[in-house]
């Protein structure tokens, strides 16, 4: 499972099963990864401008969207 996330202006796809390896993680054991230097199973798709506020990802194809706005709308 790949799950696609907007962090700042950042776009990341995270490989769960590579990450987790099997392992069950909590909100008392999190997973600490540092932006920079994503950690293995964690990419960096994209940046943006501004700050990522909707990411839009179609099932069936490899195309993602992500757009950013100051004032939310």
């Amino acid at each position: 499972e790949i799950l696609m996330v907007g962090i700042g202006n950042s776009v990341f796809g995270i490989d769960t099963m590579k990450v987790t390896k099997g392992k069950f993680f909590s909100e008392e054991e999190l997973i600490r990864c540092p932006l920079d230097k994503p950690i293995d199973g964690i990419y960096c798709i994209g940046k943006h401008d501004g700050d990522v506020t909707d990411l839009s990802i179609c099932q069936w194809m490899s195309s993602r969207l992500a757009s950013a706005s100051k004032d939310g709308t």
